[in-house]
C-alpha cells in the first residue's frame, strides 16, 4: 500500500463507499496505514435512490458520511452510464490532486480487474487493503473494531429473510 509522501504533506485518497462493512473496513485499514482518505465516492441508481448491489438508500449513505466526518460525493447514475460516469469521476479526482482510490473488494477478480484498469489508466493508484483475505476473518476484525453493521439485503439462495435486520456481532459471526 502506498505511504504518505515524504514531504510531510499526505497525499489525498478517495474511497469507493458502498455503505457496507467491507468499505468501512477498507477505510479503517487505509487510515491505519497512514493514507489520508478525504473523500468518499458513492454511485447510486437515481431511479431507486439506492446503491447498487447493497440496495442501501442514498440518504443513509449521506448519514454515514456525516457520522464519519469525511466529504461525500454521491453520483446518481443509471447503469448504462456507469462506466462513463466512473471515468469522469476519476478525471475529476486527478484534476483535484488526489493520488488514488481505495476499494473494499475482497474476492471478485473480474470486478477488481475492471476497476484496476480504469483507475490505473487514469493515472491514479488503485488500492485494495482487504483484497484476498478470508471473509470470516474480515467479519471478525470488523466486529472486534467496535463497528456496527446491519444486514439490509440477503441472497435468498444462501440466507432467508429472517437474517434481514440482524446486527453483525459476535453472535452473528458464530451463527453464520
Amino acid at each position: 500500500m502506498p505511504s504518505p509522501s515524504s514531504s510531510g504533506s499526505a497525499e489525498r485518497y478517495a474511497l469507493m463507499w458502498s455503505g457496507g462493512k467491507d468499505s468501512a473496513l477498507a477505510l479503517m485499514r487505509a487510515q491505519a496505514s497512514g493514507l489520508a482518505v478525504s473523500r468518499l465516492v458513492n454511485f447510486y441508481d437515481p431511479a431507486t435512490d439506492r446503491v447498487r448491489f447493497h440496495a442501501t438508500r442514498s440518504d443513509l449513505i449521506r448519514a454515514q458520511a456525516a457520522a464519519i466526518g469525511i466529504e461525500l460525493r454521491q453520483l446518481g447514475t443509471p447503469w448504462e452510464r456507469y462506466e462513463a460516469a466512473f471515468t469522469e469521476m476519476l478525471a475529476e479526482l486527478r484534476r483535484e490532486g488526489f493520488a488514488g482510490v481505495v476499494f473494499g473488494d475482497i474476492h471478485l477478480a473480474d470486478v477488481r480487474a475492471w476497476y484496476e484498469d480504469r483507475v490505473g489508466g487514469s493515472g491514479l493508484a488503485h488500492i485494495e487493503p482487504i483484497w484476498g483475505e478470508p471473509s470470516a476473518a474480515l467479519v471478525a476484525e470488523f466486529v472486534a473494531s467496535g463497528s456496527r453493521a446491519v444486514l439490509t439485503c440477503v441472497q435468498r439462495s444462501k440466507l432467508d429473510e429472517r437474517w434481514l435486520g440482524r446486527i453483525i456481532d459476535d453472535r452473528f459471526v458464530d451463527e453464520i
